[in-house]
Protein backbone atom coordinates (compact mmCIF):
# COMPACT_ATOMS: atom_id res chain seq x y z
CA UNK A 1 0.00 0.00 0.00
CA UNK A 2 1.20 3.38 -0.91
CA UNK A 3 3.20 5.69 1.81
CA UNK A 4 2.74 9.17 2.51
CA UNK A 5 5.43 10.24 -0.25
CA UNK A 6 4.19 8.32 -2.82
CA UNK A 7 0.44 9.49 -2.62
CA UNK A 8 1.85 13.06 -3.20
CA UNK A 9 3.73 12.15 -6.28
CA UNK A 10 0.84 10.24 -8.07
CA UNK A 11 -1.34 13.60 -6.55
CA UNK A 12 1.19 16.10 -8.24
CA UNK A 13 1.53 13.90 -11.50
CA UNK A 14 -2.75 13.73 -11.65
CA UNK A 15 -2.48 17.60 -11.47
CA UNK A 16 0.42 18.34 -13.48
CA UNK A 17 -1.56 16.27 -16.57
CA UNK A 18 -5.47 16.85 -15.91
CA UNK A 19 -5.87 19.70 -12.65
CA UNK A 20 -5.55 22.69 -14.56
CA UNK A 21 -7.56 22.51 -17.85
CA UNK A 22 -11.22 21.41 -18.54
CA UNK A 23 -11.75 17.32 -18.75
CA UNK A 24 -13.22 16.18 -22.42
CA UNK A 25 -14.23 13.84 -20.72
CA UNK A 26 -14.75 12.10 -17.18
CA UNK A 27 -15.66 8.36 -17.55
CA UNK A 28 -17.07 6.56 -13.47
CA UNK A 29 -19.53 3.95 -12.66
CA UNK A 30 -22.39 5.81 -11.01
CA UNK A 31 -22.75 9.51 -10.68
CA UNK A 32 -23.95 11.60 -13.56
CA UNK A 33 -24.55 15.09 -12.19
CA UNK A 34 -22.17 17.99 -13.40
CA UNK A 35 -20.35 18.68 -10.22
CA UNK A 36 -18.16 19.78 -8.64
CA UNK A 37 -16.95 16.41 -7.73
CA UNK A 38 -13.76 15.57 -5.40
CA UNK A 39 -12.37 12.02 -6.17
CA UNK A 40 -11.34 9.92 -3.37
CA UNK A 41 -9.02 6.82 -4.39
CA UNK A 42 -8.64 3.77 -2.36
CA UNK A 43 -6.13 1.91 -4.61
CA UNK A 44 -5.40 -0.83 -1.92
CA UNK A 45 -2.52 -2.77 -3.25
CA UNK A 46 -3.09 -3.36 -6.62
CA UNK A 47 -4.63 0.14 -7.63
CA UNK A 48 -2.94 1.88 -9.68
CA UNK A 49 -2.95 5.46 -11.96
CA UNK A 50 -1.49 5.88 -15.50
CA UNK A 51 -0.88 9.35 -17.02
CA UNK A 52 -0.98 8.96 -20.50
CA UNK A 53 -2.52 10.23 -24.02
CA UNK A 54 -5.94 10.88 -23.93
CA UNK A 55 -6.63 8.61 -27.44
CA UNK A 56 -4.16 5.96 -26.07
CA UNK A 57 -5.78 3.65 -23.58
CA UNK A 58 -2.43 1.49 -22.26
CA UNK A 59 -2.20 -2.20 -22.18
CA UNK A 60 -2.64 -2.80 -19.03
CA UNK A 61 -5.05 -5.85 -18.22
CA UNK A 62 -6.56 -4.46 -15.62
CA UNK A 63 -10.01 -3.11 -14.84
CA UNK A 64 -10.42 0.97 -15.13
CA UNK A 65 -12.20 2.41 -12.85
CA UNK A 66 -11.98 5.91 -13.44
CA UNK A 67 -10.90 8.08 -16.18
CA UNK A 68 -10.28 11.95 -16.48
CA UNK A 69 -9.34 12.61 -20.31
CA UNK A 70 -8.14 16.01 -20.92
CA UNK A 71 -7.48 17.86 -24.47
CA UNK A 72 -3.48 16.97 -24.33
CA UNK A 73 -3.30 14.16 -21.28
CA UNK A 74 -5.66 11.60 -19.57
CA UNK A 75 -5.27 10.56 -16.03
CA UNK A 76 -6.97 6.95 -15.43
CA UNK A 77 -7.12 4.81 -12.23
CA UNK A 78 -7.08 0.98 -12.70
CA UNK A 79 -8.28 -2.04 -10.27
CA UNK A 80 -8.65 -0.09 -7.27
CA UNK A 81 -12.18 -0.09 -5.09
CA UNK A 82 -15.31 1.00 -7.21
CA UNK A 83 -17.38 2.61 -4.59
CA UNK A 84 -18.18 6.19 -5.57
CA UNK A 85 -19.48 8.47 -2.93
CA UNK A 86 -20.63 11.81 -3.50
Amino acid sequence: MPEGPEIRRMVDDIDAAVGHQRAHQVFFSSRGDDGPWCVYSHNQLYGQWRIGKPNSEPRTGMQLRFAIIGPEKAARLYCASDGIQS
